[in-house]
């Protein structure tokens, strides 16, 4: 397991980690009192959106007739049959919704909080603490 420890500047989210890890232990210490926000993110984005696609849809039946084609004899027929459609059309960007929390601690007042898990992060490790703070986090990367 490694160990990587540092200091938080309040309200400011930072990117600790980037990668895939387990979270084994996280330790927050602080002067005052104060939340620490974890989440799984390789950015300081507490934001995520998912991108514009495009989609097929079925639209209703349908009947279509093709007039007066021609047999071998030259006798003009009508065609009809029927069918089902797909018509194209494109999702939109979707607005803007909030990363989801990992874990969150929190410091009633001076002191130290120690929490062990076993968080498995896919894109990196966020911090964002609510005052000044130091943190140590324990863990171990993912191959």
């Amino acid at each position: 397991m490694k160990t990587i420890s540092g200091t938080l500047v309040a309200t400011t989210p930072t990117v600790i980690l980037t990668g895939r890890f387990v979270i084994r232990q996280v330790t927050l210490t602080a002067t005052a009192a104060a939340t620490l926000d974890v989440y799984d993110s390789a950015n300081t984005s507490k934001t995520q959106s998912n991108a514009a696609y495009n989609n097929k849809t079925r639209t209703d039946p349908y009947t279509r007739t093709r007039a007066a084609i021609a047999d071998i004899l030259g006798n003009a027929n009508d065609f009809t049959y029927t069918g089902i459609g797909d018509a194209a059309n494109v999702v939109p960007l979707n607005a803007s919704y909030p990363k989801p929390k990992q874990d969150s601690l929190s410091i009633p007042a001076a002191g130290q909080q120690i929490a062990d898990n076993r968080l498995s992060l896919t894109q990196g490790l966020m911090l964002e603490a609510s005052a000044a703070a130091t943190y140590t986090i324990t863990y171990e990367p993912l191959l």
